[in-house]
C-alpha cells in the first residue's frame, strides 16, 4: 500500500489540478476528465436498501433491461465477501450496520465492479483497535492479490505499519517520499511540519483528590434514537476525564449536554453540588464551564467572523466589554492581541476572518476563547482533529497546564492514543451510555478497544 498524506479530492478529479496529469494503469486521466466512479471509495449508501442492493446495484443494466433478483444478488455477495475472508450478511440494511461494516460494504461494492485500485481517506478514525487490524488485514489480502490501496491518513503509526512507501504533501506540494522500511516516526513528523519536532516537556499526571466538581447522576441523553441508558459519572477537580468510543454513540449529546446547548431527557447534572440541568449554554459558561465543540468552523466559530468578534462572543456581556449596552471596540481589540499574541494566532491579525485561518490557527481562537470561560471545567470534543502535528502539541500542552492550574477537563476523543496520553481516567461510551471506567494508568488499548465494541467486563 501506498500512503499520500494529502486530500483525496485531486485523485478522485472532484477538484481540478492546476497543471499536470495523473496517469492511472498507463492512461492519462487529464483536466478535466474523471476517473471512473468504480475506483472510488467513498461511503454513499442507500441505507434503507439491503447489503445485497447497495454492492449490486451499481453495475450496468443487462440487454434486456432486466437485473438479477435479490436472492441471486445475495448469493454473489457472499461468494465475494467469502472470497475476502469477509463476514457480511447481504440481507441487512445497510442504515442498521456499524460504521466498520459500511465500509466493508463499500470495499465489496467495490470489487463487485472489478476494482483493482483502492483510495481510503481516513479509514480508520471511526474504527476500534480490533477493527483497524482486521480493515488492514482485508487491505493486506488485495494488494496481495495484485490490487492496489492508497491510503490518506494523518496517523503516522498507521503508514509506518501498513504501507510499502509513502508520501508527504505540505502546502500543496510533495515535501518528502520514502520506502517505509526505511524511515521512522520523527523522520515523517518532520516532513510534515517542515523542521526539527520539539516534544513538549514531559509532565507527569499531577494526583487527583476526591473532590467532586462535576456529577452525573442517573443521566439519560435526549436523543433522535430509542432512550439510552442511565449515566452516572464524577468529574473529580483537576481532573482529565477522557470519554472514549466510536463516533456516533453519544459524544455530541453527552457534550452538549454538559455545556447547556442540549437538555437532558431526564436525571441530574451538578457542578460543585448545583444544579446545571435545564440551564441554558449562557448560563452554564456563566459558571466557568467552557466548551469546544468539535466543529470549529460552524458551531465553534463562523467564516465570517473577525478572531476579535470570535474571542469575544462569550464575553460580551461583561463590564470590560459591554457598558450601558455598547461593545466597547477598543477593550475588544486589545482583548483580541492579547489572546493572538499568548497563542501564537496566525497571521497576528485580530480584523482576519476566521474562514481565512488554517484549522490549527482557528481551533487556537477557540481554545483562547474556551480556556477564558472555563474556571472551574473545560468540555473539549475532538480538540485535535485535523491539526498538524506541531498545533495538535500545542493545544495538549496548553489544556495540561491548565489543568495543573486545578481546572478539570473532560476530553471527548476518537483518537484513542490522546485519550490515554492525557486522561487520568477513562470512560467509554456505547450506545449513549457508559459501558466502563477505567484507570488510564492500568488499561490497554485491547481493553477499550473491546469496550469501545460493545463487549463490557461483566
Amino acid at each position: 500500500m501506498n500512503c499520500l498524506n494529502c486530500d483525496v479530492e485531486m485523485s478522485t478529479h472532484l477538484v481540478h489540478t492546476d497543471h499536470g496529469h495523473i496517469d492511472y494503469d498507463m492512461c492519462d486521466a487529464c483536466g478535466g476528465l474523471w476517473l471512473d466512479r468504480r475506483e472510488l471509495d467513498q461511503l454513499a449508501f442507500q441505507v434503507e436498501a439491503l447489503v445485497a442492493e447497495n454492492v449490486k446495484l451499481w453495475e450496468p443494466v443487462t440487454r434486456d433491461g432486466l437485473r438479477a433478483g435479490r436472492d441471486e444478488w445475495g448469493r454473489e455477495v457472499n461468494e465475494l465477501a467469502a472470497s475476502c475472508g469477509l463476514e457480511i450478511d447481504p440481507s441487512a440494511r445497510v442504515g442498521e450496520l456499524p460504521y466498520s461494516m459500511q465500509q466493508r460494504v463499500a470495499i465489496l461494492r467495490a470489487l463487485a465492479m472489478g476494482s483493482d485500485f483502492l483510495i481510503l481517506d481516513e479509514p480508520t478514525t471511526n474504527l476500534t483497535p480490533d477493527q483497524v487490524a482486521e480493515l488492514f488485514e482485508l487491505l493486506y489480502a488485495l494488494v496481495g492479490a495484485g490490487g492496489g490501496v492508497l491510503l490518506i491518513t494523518h496517523k503516522i503509526g498507521e503508514v509506518l505499519e501498513a504501507t510499502s512507501r509513502l508520501s508527504v504533501l505540505r502546502n500543496g506540494e510533495v515535501a518528502a517520499r520514502f520506502e517505509t522500511k526505511d524511515t521512522d516516526q520523527q523522520e515523517v513528523a518532520e516532513a510534515m511540519i517542515g523542521a526539527p519536532t520539539v516534544n513538549p516537556p514531559k509532565r507527569g499526571r499531577a494526583k487527583v483528590g476526591t473532590e467532586r466538581l462535576l456529577e452525573l447522576r442517573s443521566l439519560v441523553l435526549r436523543t433522535d434514537a430509542a432512550q439510552g441508558p442511565l449515566i452516572d459519572l464524577e468529574v473529580h477537580r483537576g481532573e482529565i476525564l477522557g470519554i472514549a468510543g466510536v463516533a456516533g454513540n453519544g459524544q455530541t449529546e453527552l457534550a452538549e449536554t454538559i455545556s447547556g446547548t442540549r437538555q437532558p431527557e431526564s436525571g441530574e447534572i451538578l457542578l460543585d453540588g448545583g444544579p446545571l440541568a435545564g440551564l441554558g449554554a449562557e448560563e452554564v459558561a456563566g459558571l466557568g464551564v467552557g466548551y469546544v465543540p468539535a466543529d470549529r468552523n460552524e458551531t465553534a466559530t463562523t467564516p465570517g467572523l473577525t478572531v476579535a468578534e470570535a474571542l469575544a462572543m462569550k464575553t460580551l456581556r461583561t463590564p470590560g466589554v459591554c457598558r450601558h449596552g455598547l461593545l466597547r471596540r477598543g477593550a475588544i481589540e486589545e482583548r483580541a492581541r492579547e489572546a493572538v499574541a499568548a497563542f501564537d494566532i496566525r497571521p497576528p491579525d485580530p480584523q482576519i476572518r476566521c474562514g481565512q485561518l488554517s484549522e490549527g490557527n482557528l481551533q487556537k481562537v477557540v481554545l483562547a476563547r474556551e480556556l477564558t470561560v472555563a474556571r472551574r471545567m473545560l468540555v473539549a470534543v475532538q480538540p485535535t482533529q485535523g491539526l498538524d502535528i506541531a498545533a495538535r502539541d500545542f493545544v495538549r500542552e496548553r489544556l495540561r497546564v491548565r489543568v495543573a492550574d486545578g481546572m478539570s477537563l473532560v476530553l471527548i476523543s476518537t483518537e484513542l492514543d490522546e485519550v490515554l496520553a492525557l486522561s487520568h481516567r477513562i470512560a467509554v461510551i456505547y450506545r449513549f451510555g457508559l459501558i466502563g471506567i477505567l484507570d488510564a494508568k492500568e488499561v490497554s488499548n485491547e481493553h477499550i478497544g473491546r469496550l469501545m465494541g460493545g463487549v463490557s467486563d461483566d
